[in-house]
């Protein structure tokens, strides 16, 4: 058998083909994610009155987030595809016929998922940290330097805050144009909301803290009780209001420590995502796995079952990984367990498939 660099020709040969269908792959579910992101970040009050430069780098650093989780399916259905065409044009009996067996065929998909399992593992350990902890210093920043003169007159913006204010500017001064004409701000509590009206708005910076304030000018503030019984119209002149920061989610929190923070954190939510991080190139190996035998085609039985199947399989795993990455942040599963029973249900029915289809020589 002929070799380059110690790989054989055979090695070679599907690794081609499997790294072909998994980049068609991965382009169409690239986009898919990016098009659901990007609505996802524009729809964020917070984000999506930042500018475009700006969002395009907070969509950036979600898709490296989002690649550990993502390239596991896209290496699943790259299989699926490549020994689906293989089968299909007869080049797998071709193969047999050459004296390659279907284990040496499984030994070659192996081979190319462990290569493409270590690129995951690496985004996993070292690019999914980084990029959540980027994220949130870019989020921060943004919103920070951001001010009224990002605020388009007629549009309503929600701040993030346990309050939820909601702030409309109808105009923007001729004479000022840091100034906001006929400013409405509402806020809202367990004891009811108040809104405020204002002529004019501007922003200013807190000289102690630092922090951005919202000062609303001639204006009337109005206290109503959450059952309309009861209000209070109170009027000012100058009114200051403090802006709320964007918490920081618990969840971007977990995904920006190191493998050897969760460690030290020994918390469940820590091990879990720490669990999480192992899981996908993991999953990568064993999905490829799965594919082998679902990708073969058989004349005899119907094409859309197998893709059917191959789906079924495909989401109830992922969906068991999420379920136990749950219950290991609540504390129901012992961290030691963690997400490998479910890992070793997914090698089993790969294992199964195999048998079976060799049992009836597919």
């Amino acid at each position: 058998m002929t070799r380059f660099g110690r790989v054989p020709l055979l090695d070679r040969y599907v690794a081609r083909e499997l790294a072909t269908h998994a980049l068609a792959g991965f382009v169409v579910v690239l986009a898919i994610f990016l098009v659901t992101r990007l609505s996802t970040l524009l729809s964020d009050a917070a984000i999506g009155g930042l500018p475009g430069r700006v969002v395009v780098r907070l969509l950036t650093l979600r898709t490296v987030m989002a690649l550990p989780s993502l390239l596991p399916a896209v290496l699943y259905v790259g299989v699926l595809l490549a020994i689906n065409r293989l089968s299909r044009d007869r080049e797998i009996l071709a193969m047999t016929t050459a004296g390659v067996t279907p284990g040496r065929l499984e030994r070659a998909v192996l081979g190319f998922a462990l290569c493409a399992a270590v690129g995951i593992a690496v985004l996993s350990f070292v690019g999914r940290p980084w990029a959540a902890a980027r994220f949130d210093q870019v989020r921060d920043q943004a919103i920070a330097d951001s001010g009224l003169d990002d605020v388009t007159p007629g549009v309503f913006y929600e701040l993030h805050s346990p309050s939820h204010e909601v702030v409309f500017a109808e105009s923007r001064s001729v004479v000022d144009r840091s100034l906001l004409e006929n400013v409405f701000v509402q806020r809202r509590s367990e004891e009811g909301i108040t809104v405020f009206s204002a002529r004019y708005a501007v922003e200013a910076q807190d000289a102690v803290s630092g922090s951005h304030v919202l000062i609303l000018k001639e204006g009337v503030q109005y206290d109503l009780q959450p059952e309309g019984e009861k209000h209070t119209v109170t009027e000012f002149e100058r009114l200051t209001m403090r802006r709320p920061v964007a918490p920081v989610e618990e969840d971007l929190r977990q995904r920006s420590l190191s493998a050897r923070a969760l460690v030290a954190a020994r918390n469940p939510a820590a091990l879990a995502e720490l669990q999480w991080r192992i899981a996908m190139p993991v999953s990568a190996v064993l999905l490829c796995l799965l594919a082998v035998p679902l990708g073969r085609s058989d004349p005899r039985g119907g094409r859309a079952a197998r893709v059917f199947l191959a789906a079924i399989l495909y989401v109830t795993y992922r969906a068991l990984l999420g379920t136990a990455k749950s219950w290991v942040a609540d504390g129901l599963v012992p961290p030691a367990a963690g997400l490998w029973p479910v890992h070793g249900a997914c090698l089993l029915t790969a294992l199964g498939l195999g048998r079976a289809q060799r049992a009836v020589g597919a």
